[in-house]
């Protein structure tokens, strides 16, 4: 698949491949090194935290699904090791635990097998421009809210959406769409007023039509960024001459 090696930073970076089907694992390891990475592989969660207790590693390509230690265990027990370590998760079972997982352990992406090598360079490279995300500790329970499926890190400004596939894709929101989502998701199935909105969400203390005009736009790019995503549910409905109501469809909720 295609690829540029002007992609890659020098000195080239560490990865580490946590996968147990070894046709995978040999073929995401000789891919990435011909883009100039290094690259080593485990086949299972102890052999990883062995590697990880001998060796420095800037990313980790982790399946969750492996024999022993998985998943959200094992997230933990490689953020304590490598505190700055990036973890990108591989799945080809996603499910809520391990998402929500993935949000508390500051998990750089969370990708779907079969993955395109494209999407999982972006990833990579994503990984490393932002110097790793996990910090060797769970989020703050405040900071990570969960409705249904779908979650919020404030902290992080991301929310993790199911689309009606069954992926799970992140968003990324400005400080004010966190505060809108982050408002939505603790008062629905509430209808939130044009003024409460604006006013509690956002700080701002409006007449009913002031409201509507400074809502309007932000509730605007908030839908847009969600259903950039094929198959990612209408979440933000507009009750008229009101406000807006969330509303979580079962299949985002798995």
């Amino acid at each position: 698949m295609a690829g540029t090696a002007s992609q890659v930073p020098r000195p080239a970076a560490r990865i580490l491949i946590v996968e147990d089907e070894p046709l995978l694992g040999a073929g995401l390891k000789q891919s990435l090194i011909r883009f100039g990475y290094e690259a080593e592989e485990a086949a299972s969660g102890e052999e990883a935290l062995e590697c990880l207790r001998h060796q420095a590693f800037d990313v980790v390509l982790l399946d969750l699904h492996l024999p022993g230690i998985q998943g959200v265990e094992l997230m933990k027990r490689i953020c304590r090791l490598q505190p700055h370590i990036a973890i990108i998760i591989l799945t080809g079972k996603p499910d809520l635990e391990s998402a929500i997982g993935a949000v508390k352990c500051r998990a750089s992406d969370y990708l779907i097998k079969p993955v395109d090598l494209d999407e999982l360079l972006d990833a990579v490279r994503r990984a490393l421009q932002n110097g790793g995300t996990a910090q060797g500790r769970d989020a703050p329970a405040d900071e990570v809210l969960e409705l249904d499926g779908l979650l919020l890190d404030r902290e992080a400004r991301q929310a993790l959406i199911r689309t009606a596939d069954g992926r799970q894709v992140a968003v990324t929101l400005s400080p004010s769409e966190v505060s809108l989502l982050a408002y939505m998701m603790e008062r629905t199935p509430a209808v939130c007023s044009y003024t409460e909105l604006a006013g509690r969400a956002l700080g701002y203390h409006l007449t009913n039509g002031e409201a509507r005009e400074l809502l309007r736009p932000h509730i605007c790019r908030l839908r847009r960024k969600i259903m950039a995503h094929p198959g990612a549910p209408e979440l933000i409905h507009t009750v008229v001459g009101k406000g807006y109501r969330l509303e979580v469809p079962p299949y985002a909720g798995g």
